[in-house]
């Protein structure tokens, strides 16, 4: 912990191979030593589905570990250590990440670290191949289960009206994909696509290793060591494109068998992550909706009682800012009046010193509480390093302390209304 700020040690980086590089936090707040891996590609329609389903595939065995139960009983050997698999999109990029948890070398007789390095890295650079692909039966079991995945984002109806309302707003950029592809994108993959992705994503993708726990940079780097020749020739960092539209709104209404309707409110910014005014947009994302104090929340759930919920969410990577209501469809001018009000009131500076003070405890709070979890930590530092912003946790803290009224004001003048779009719930 660092008596100066009572922040956790940052992380300290070296590169490994040509575009592979080492963030070690090294803490003994942490019983448990997390280790994660970052492979980093272009959100692009020709590879969404195979870069979503693979590291799926990889988890379910190696060339030294080639089953899962193989697997699952070697990282049950190691005091239950845990291998999740995954896919995420932060902005423009689409990631894909392999994370280790394991218990802490000085709680154990014997040392796990660097055995748990090994089996990640099998899992990462070394697959089942069988014949001119990856395992088929491993393919096509994922893809199934990709599949489902897939179609259940239409059964949380929220989250499906926020999915359709970005499609409605990106629709002629990479962003409109989900991070798992579509149906029909993941049916038509075969194994010989997935083992040319793998490929692909081996020799060109940047790859990040994060460690946080108990283990000094030097201990991790030798752990690797073994792998840095993997790494191929160094890519163009993908750089999100930020945009702030046209100008000119439309609305959608889209109709799904339910009992209520979403209201979702597409707003786009031009300031990008690593913008100074990126910290007000957060704060004029808390003022209106982000907490339970905000206008969104008491005015139109609260007050008037025509939302089952009121929110609005800023995604800083691609610079736009949602409100999100869930009504009764037949009040859906009424929410949406008193909706666009929020936001007007914001452009004229109707916001309260209570607002303001509520607004930055939070903010400060939730950044300060992104130092408590291993993976935030990551999250924030990688995220950082994607899109162009090196801030530490103190100087972000700093930025928010700093932010004024007339900086949220100036913030709004800057949204710019996109798309409305309707989930309208019918019989």
């Amino acid at each position: 912990m660092n008596r100066m700020t009572g922040l956790p040690p940052q992380f300290a980086t070296v590169r490994l191979g040509t575009d592979m590089h080492l963030h070690v936090a090294s803490t003994e707040t942490f019983k448990r030593t997390t280790v994660a891996a970052f492979c980093r590609q272009p959100l692009a329609e020709e590879t969404v589905a195979a870069v979503g389903l693979l590291p799926r595939v990889l988890r379910r065995g190696n060339s030294q570990w080639p089953t899962a139960m193989d697997l699952e009983r070697e990282l049950d050997g190691l005091y239950g250590t845990h291998l999740g698999t995954g896919v995420q999109k932060i902005g423009d990029t689409h990631l894909s990440w392999f994370v280790l948890n394991l218990p802490g070398d000085r709680y154990l007789d014997q040392p796990v670290f660097a055995k748990g390095i090994r089996i990640l890295l099998q899992t990462m650079f070394s697959p089942v191949i069988e014949g001119e692909g990856l395992k088929k039966d491993y393919v096509e079991q994922e893809k199934q289960l990709q599949v489902g995945r897939i179609r259940s984002l239409i059964n949380n109806k929220s989250s499906w009206a926020v999915f359709r309302c970005l499609q409605h707003m990106y629709q002629d950029d990479p962003f409109r994909h989900y991070e798992l592809g579509t149906v029909e994108g993941v049916k038509a993959l075969s194994a010989a696509d997935l083992l040319r992705q793998h490929r692909r994503q081996t020799a060109t993708a940047p790859i990040d290793f994060y460690v946080v726990g108990d283990v000094s940079l030097s201990e991790a780097q030798q752990a690797l060591q073994e792998y840095t020749h993997i790494a191929g020739k160094a890519q163009e960092p993908v750089r999100t494109q930020v945009t702030s539209g046209t100008g000119e709104s439309r609305t959608v209404v889209e109709e799904e068998v339910m009992g209520q309707g979403w209201i979702v409110l597409g707003f786009r910014t031009d300031v990008r992550y690593s913008a100074p005014e990126r910290h007000a947009m957060s704060f004029l994302n808390g003022v209106l909706g982000g907490f339970v104090h905000s206008k969104l929340f008491l005015n139109v759930r609260e007050k008037a009682g025509l939302a089952y919920q009121a929110n609005s969410g800023y995604n800083a990577n691609k610079g736009y800012l949602l409100a999100i209501a869930g009504i009764d469809p037949a009040k859906y001018q009424q929410a949406l009046d008193i909706m666009l009000k929020q936001v007007d009131d914001l452009r004229r500076g109707n916001i309260t010193a209570m607002e303001m003070d509520a607004t930055r405890s939070r903010l400060l709070s939730r950044m300060r509480l992104t130092q408590d979890d291993a993976i935030s930590r990551m999250m924030y530092h990688l995220t950082g390093n994607i899109e162009g912003s090196r801030a530490t946790v103190q100087e972000t803290l700093e930025r928010i302390a700093a932010v004024s009224k007339e900086d949220v004001i100036a913030a709004a003048q800057r949204l710019r209304l996109d798309t409305i779009y309707f989930l309208k719930g019918v019989n």
